[in-house]
C-alpha cells in the first residue's frame, strides 16, 4: 500500500483552493506498516494552487496513531512548476522524538550505516527535476536517547547533492 490522498476545495478565482490530507493507507490486512522506515505520519495542509504554483499552509504532520501525541511538525512549503520543481519548506517543531519516529528500517540503517546513510536514501527519493530550499528549526530534538535544544538546519538539495547552509544546536 501507499499514501492516500484527499482533497476537499474548488476553484476560486482562477485558482484552486483547499485543504488536503495525505495519510497511509490501509494494506489488505487493514494494517499499515509501522515497521518501515518511519512511523505512519498524517500531513494536512491548507493549498492555493494555479497552473504555475502551489502554496501549502498550516501544514501540520502527526502520527497516525493518535495515542502517539499531536502535531509534530507545522509549517510552510511552496512548489514553482516549470522545466525545474523548485520547492521550498519552512518547518518547525517545539519538541520532536526520532527516536519514537523512526522505524525498525531506519533504526537498522542509522545503527549500520549513521546519517550518511539517511542523506543518501533521502536524494534518492528526489526527482531529477526537483530543487529544494529547507529551513527546519526544532526547539527540542531527542534521538540516540540525547536531547539537543534549539536544533536549525537549513538545506539546499538536488538529486546529486545536498548543500548545507546551516546546521547548529546547543546541548
Amino acid at each position: 500500500s501507499g499514501p492516500a490522498f484527499a482533497f476537499d476545495g474548488g476553484e476560486v478565482d482562477g485558482r484552486v483552493e483547499g485543504n488536503v490530507r495525505v495519510e497511509p493507507a490501509a494494506a489488505t490486512a487493514g494494517k499499515t506498516d509501522a515497521e518501515g522506515r518511519f512511523r505512519p505520519l498524517i500531513v494536512t495542509a491548507r493549498v492555493k494552487a494555479s497552473y504555475d504554483d502551489i502554496a501549502f499552509e498550516k501544514i501540520e504532520i502527526a502520527p497516525a496513531d493518535a495515542q502517539s501525541g499531536g502535531t509534530l511538525l507545522g509549517g510552510t512549503a511552496s512548489l514553482k512548476l516549470g522545466k525545474f520543481i523548485t520547492a521550498t519548506a519552512d518547518l518547525q517543531a517545539s519538541m520532536l522524538d526520532l527516536d519514537e519516529l523512526a522505524g525498525a528500517e531506519a533504526r537498522t540503517l542509522s545503527r549500520e550505516s549513521g546519517v550518511l546513510a539517511f542523506a543518501h536514501r533521502f536524494l534518492e527519493l528526489l526527482p531529477s527535476e526537483l530543487r529544494l530550499t529547507a529551513g527546519l528549526r526544532i526547539a527540542a530534538l531527542k534521538t540516540g536517547g540525547e536531547t539537543l535544544d534549539t536544533v536549525v538546519l537549513s538545506v539546499d538539495a538536488i538529486r546529486d547533492a545536498i548543500r548545507i547552509k546551516e546546521l547548529s544546536s546547543s546541548l
